[in-house]
């Protein structure tokens, strides 16, 4: 089994698709439940930049480099995982960062499961838990760029530009559980099931691509 991590950017402005996708065995030729009787997927982590953020942080190079700071810009990760009990019932653990309130929350969202022969189930439920401001401090200037600087152990966001505005921003994040009942929505034949959330800046894809050969021996690091 693998999962692949994509690098997106993410822009509050214009529409974009950004998607991941990970490979393991088709969990319906070779299911593998938990002690629950839970088949739990391969997770997929999407990382992500915002265009209008750009992050530094205080050199540790001599001072002779004219105590330029260090170009670290702040990534932020679009996660997403399930859990199968049968064919009919499936369930998406999915966690969404972003400033916008609306491409941040799934129940704001057009969502759908679609398999590779184009098949597409809509979701039975969507239970998500309060946004929760994960970065904040952030002030966006006049010239649309944010520049963070690192203090300590976590991040913080100083735009000096434009002092006087009160323009401000948090990225949230949110997690969601969104459920999908009926089907038989995962079988044999299955060669890829993607969970789509379109939302009005964005189209988030995960997509699981299915082999028909078991999970090979794991290897020592």
């Amino acid at each position: 089994m693998q999962s692949l991590l994509v690098l997106g950017l993410v822009s509050a402005g214009c529409a974009s698709t950004i998607q991941g996708a990970a490979e393991m065995p088709n969990p319906a030729l070779y299911p593998d439940p938990d002690e629950d009787g839970r088949i739990v997927s391969d997770g997929i982590a999407i990382r992500t930049k915002d265009v209008e953020m750009v992050g530094f942080e205080p050199s540790a190079a001599p001072r002779m480099s004219g105590g330029l700071a260090v170009r670290r810009d702040p990534v932020f990760f679009q996660t997403a995982y399930f859990e199968m009990r049968s064919p009919a019932r499936i369930d998406f653990l999915v966690q969404l960062v972003h400033r916008n309130v609306e491409d941040a929350d799934p129940t704001r969202q057009e969502i759908w499961l679609e398999d590779d022969q184009g098949r597409r189930f809509r979701p039975s439920a969507i239970d998500t838990d309060a946004s929760r401001t994960q970065h904040v401090n952030m002030n966006l200037g006049r010239t649309g760029v944010t520049v963070m600087q690192v203090k300590g152990a976590g991040w913080r966001y100083n735009m000096q530009i434009d002092q006087a505005s009160d323009r401000s921003a948090e990225m949230l994040q949110r997690r969601a559980l969104v459920s999908f009942r009926g089907g038989p929505m995962l079988t044999e034949r299955t060669r890829s099931l993607s969970l789509v959330l379109q939302a009005a800046h964005r189209t988030v894809r995960f997509t699981w691509r299915f082999s028909r050969e078991p999970a090979g021996p794991a290897h020592a690091l």
